[in-house]
């Protein structure tokens, strides 16, 4: 998810993200795809390093966009274009409880 995330907000590429009930492993996937569409990130998912790849890659197209290159800047256009260029497709089948439980 990481990968995609950095792919669609750095490079701001369209990106879809199927995702089958049948990949679902651990319930807290389900927390961070919540997560993920409600805010455009994922809490503690991001290391150091990973900071420091989006800094530089995003810092240009503040830039390109006239927008001072601070780290909240900077932070919230990486949010911003991954909300607008990772699209979700989470796909369940309705038989069975599962799909009721998870969509509480």
């Amino acid at each position: 998810m990481k990968g995609l995330m950095k792919e669609s907000g750095i490079n701001g590429k369209g990106i879809s993200f199927v995702m089958t009930d049948t990949m679902i492993i651990n319930e807290s996937f389900i927390e961070n795809l919540n997560n993920l569409l409600n805010t455009g990130e994922i809490p503690n998912l991001m290391l150091a390093e990973d900071k420091d790849e989006i800094n530089n890659g995003v810092r240009t197209v503040c830039q390109e966009k006239k927008i001072p290159d601070t780290l909240d800047n900077i932070a919230a256009l990486f949010i911003a274009r991954v909300r607008e260029n990772l699209h979700i497709c989470l796909c369940m089948s309705p038989v069975g409880e599962t799909l009721r439980v998870r969509c509480r």
